[in-house]
């Protein structure tokens, strides 16, 4: 895993303009931006981590996309840096907060987990809410990702052929006074590597009654060759 300082991610902010199944990114308004740059910059004193090695990462050299929106006032943007097996950076950003996401050393989920219980409220099921999470949470930025009790028999088949032994399977358990325990297994793809593997996680997520998160977990196992499973999951996930 490789960090960079949340400087770098600032100046690039301020000045940038502006899959499997690959996430289609729509464009959001400009206001949205402005708004993030400030966000950042208020953080920007902090450094995250330096990369292994002691490398600096300057911050020309990192890229954000268009971003997507979450919900209302909420979007989720991705910090690029144009260099071989380096992962992608998540982030989201509101009028109010900068949340780090996957790929930085800590992804703050109970942070994005209030926002989007605030935004949505008991009308985003448990398991839609866990799966959403997996997406902010993965570590190879959420670029081409599936999961698999939703894919076609053909992915459903690959997976099952290659899953590491005595693999939790997905459920979704109600315990008292309304709370809910998700558990749920996500495939992304790391697509910065010369192989294209893909990595298998279990999450675990526990929510209250209003679908804010109470406890998480994840345990990847060991990245399964691009060759094992077909070239592309055949419906889109969000």
């Amino acid at each position: 895993m490789r960090y960079i300082s949340m400087r770098g991610l600032v100046t690039l902010c301020v000045t940038a303009g502006s899959c499997a199944c690959t996430e289609r990114t729509p464009a959001v308004s400009r206001p949205h931006r402005p708004t993030m740059a400030t966000r950042v910059a208020e953080a920007s004193s902090t450094e995250l981590s330096l990369v292994p090695g002691g490398e600096v990462v300057s911050s020309a050299q990192i890229r954000f996309d268009q971003g997507m929106e979450l919900a209302k006032g909420i979007v989720r943007f991705r910090a690029w840096i144009p260099r071989d097996h380096w992962h992608p950076y998540q982030l989201a950003a509101s009028d109010s907060t900068i949340i780090l996401l996957g790929g930085f050393q800590s992804p703050d989920l109970m942070s994005i987990s209030q926002s989007l219980a605030r935004a949505h409220g008991s009308a985003l099921s448990a398991m839609t809410l866990a799966e959403q999470l997996a997406v902010l949470a993965d570590d190879n930025g959420g670029v081409n990702y599936i999961f698999p009790r939703r894919a076609t028999a053909e992915w459903r088949s690959a997976w099952s052929a290659v899953a590491p032994p005595e693999w939790p399977g997905d459920t979704t358990i109600e315990l008292p006074g309304g709370m809910q325990r998700v558990r749920l297994t996500i495939l992304s793809q790391q697509t910065r590597s010369y192989a294209q593997d893909w990595v298998p996680t279990i999450y675990a997520f526990t929510f209250a009654p209003n679908r804010s998160l109470e406890t998480w977990s994840r345990r990847s196992g060991t990245p399964i060759p691009a060759r094992k499973l077909p070239t592309a999951p055949s419906a889109p996930s969000r």
